[in-house]
């Protein structure tokens, strides 16, 4: 067997190649070798049976300056009267062969582009061109050289939570290298050229993290080198680098602290529940995101009373503190509040080397109350009196009174402004006079306001509701319900009812009532029914009509 002949200048990546060559060349070898004992020892032979002694070839690509004898085809039945014909992927173009059967490649061949050629030999009688036994496909085998190195995308980006324990994955790179898999060309490893101290790389492209304090406080991003090779754990070989950039991400691994350490504010005792008082603002490295301060009132203690009633700390966007006010304040009952603001974290990912440090930060808040010129108070929200209806013109009825609230305490006058009303008031007393006459079934209850003005250029002004109940008096006689239409006939017997006469009363007392004739009859009587009505009732039978005419009267 004739093996090729390599014309080239072998370079070092190149010898890999040649060594699986000879490897696959020693290996046909042996076959043909055995397939020659096999021929002379069987009884095949003795039957004329055809033999082909070559099923596949191998030639090495990337040959310059072709042709290139690739193999002998060898058949137990050539002879000078046959020749060899080949068909099939590349035939005549790519591949011709002599009568002899020597193959040749016309062309110099890629195996990235076509790895494996599928042809098929043929036996002919040179004279009549008939086949002298059957076709026998067979293959020729391109066999790789390291004509390529590894190739990377572009760039890589990976991100890595800060504070990741070591080992933690950051990102997988790859490399490509369109050689042969399944020999060493085809094979990459990789390596990192920097950051050794920091990200750890395995064969397979796998960057991971080689420490635990990755801080993004202190370092962001990370620019890592890698670099992948072909032939693994050779010197020699195709290689290529590519850039990755590596994020550190932010966690929640930074105290919130307040920026200060005394915080001072002035409220207006004006001001309504719910009113912003200030913002207290606290430092923490971590993006707002992953801030998590939660702020508080320090509870009492013996010097220090609990204020958390009065004011209340709440997070802002920002992640500050809003201090705001959940009740009113009273500049004449206290001017000044002193307490402990808290800031603390609840979910911390605290670093490895501070497991000691205080989960919360403490501030001392100061609120200074100022004065407000406030109008007059009434010492009730509202005032009700009570008065009979038949009290004279002038009579008391009640008194109110208002106070300046402000440290100043100003006079104050009141004033009835309501011309309807019923009551006088003194400006300077606030007492309060019956000033026309009543009549508590016209109105039972007069409702009127009270104004209180302090004697300043302001003249801040308040009111007050009063309520006068006016009692009832019996100033009304009854009056008779139910006199109209009273009819006797002469013919009534004695107990006929001829009516019941009802009774009303505008005062208010029980309605009971005693009932009489006003002129004495032999003929009529009443009969009470429960106090408040009487029937009429013929005493006498057989009425006479005195004047003649109709038999009924009434």
């Amino acid at each position: 067997m004739n093996l090729p002949v390599v014309k080239q200048v072998i370079g070092p990546s190149m010898w890999v190649g040649l060594w699986a060559l000879a490897l696959l060349i020693s290996a046909v070898t042996a076959e043909l070798r055995a397939s020659s004992e096999a021929l002379n020892h069987s009884p095949v032979r003795q039957r004329h049976k055809r033999v082909w002694l070559w099923k596949y070839f191998f030639l090495e690509e990337e040959k310059f300056n072709p042709p290139h004898y690739v193999g002998k085809l060898t058949s137990t039945k050539a002879s000078n009267g046959t020749k060899f014909v080949i068909k099939g992927e590349g035939a005549n173009s790519i591949f011709n062969v002599s009568t002899q059967g020597d193959i040749y490649a016309l062309k110099t061949l890629d195996r990235e582009v076509k790895s494996v050629y599928n042809l098929t030999a043929h036996l002919l009688n040179i004279s009549t061109n008939m086949p002298v036994e059957d076709p026998d496909p067979f293959s020729i085998n391109i066999i790789d050289l390291n004509d390529n190195i590894p190739v990377f995308p572009p760039s890589y980006n990976g991100s890595i939570p800060e504070r990741s324990d070591p080992g933690a994955h950051v990102l997988t790179v790859s490399a490509t290298d369109p050689d042969d898999p399944t020999t060493l060309n085809g094979q990459v490893e990789y390596k990192l050229l920097n950051r050794h101290d920091t990200f750890d790389i395995d064969r397979n492209g796998r960057i991971t993290t080689k420490i635990g304090y990755l801080d993004r406080e202190k370092q962001s991003k990370y620019i890592v080198i890698v670099h992948a090779k072909d032939m693994p754990g050779k010197r020699v070989g195709g290689s290529a680098t590519t850039t990755v950039t590596i994020t550190v991400s932010d966690v929640n691994d930074n105290m919130s602290t307040f920026k200060k350490k005394l915080f001072k504010f002035n409220v207006e005792e004006d001001k309504e529940e719910g009113f912003k008082i200030g913002t207290m603002e606290v430092e923490d490295k971590d993006e707002r995101q992953n801030k998590d301060p939660v702020f508080s009132i320090a509870q009492a203690t013996s010097s220090q009373p609990d204020f958390s009633s009065v004011f209340q700390i709440v997070r802002n966007q920002l992640g500050d503190g809003v201090l705001s006010l959940k009740q009113k304040l009273d500049f004449e009952s206290r001017r000044t509040y002193s307490f402990n603001a808290v800031v603390r974290e609840e979910n911390l990912k605290r670093p490895p080397d501070d497991k000691g440090a205080e989960a919360s930060t403490t501030a001392q808040v100061t609120i200074n109350v100022l004065d407000v010129d406030e109008p007059p108070v009434f010492m009730e929200k509202a005032y009700r009196f009570k008065i009979r209806e038949d009290a004279k013109v002038t009579t008391k009825v009640g008194s109110v009174q208002a106070m300046d609230p402000d440290a100043a305490q100003h006079s104050v006058r009141y004033s009835i402004r309501d011309s309807k009303c019923p009551v006088k008031i003194d400006s300077k007393t606030g007492e309060m006079y019956l000033d026309r006459k009543l009549d508590r079934e016209t109105t039972p209850v007069h409702m009127f306001n009270v104004t209180a003005e302090e004697a300043t250029p302001q003249a801040l002004r308040s009111h007050v509701s009063i309520s006068l109940v006016v009692l009832d008096v019996n100033d009304n006689a009854p009056e008779l319900t139910n006199i109209q239409d009273l009819f006797a006939c002469e013919k009534d017997e004695r107990g006929t009812v001829i009516g019941t006469i009802g009774a009303t009363d505008k005062d208010e007392h029980q309605q009971s009532f005693h009932f009489s004739l006003a002129k004495q009859s032999p003929k009529f009587s009443l009969t009470s029914h429960f106090g408040n009505a009487t029937s009429i009732v013929v005493t006498e039978g057989v009425l006479t009509w005195m004047t003649g005419g109709s038999t009924c009267w009434r």
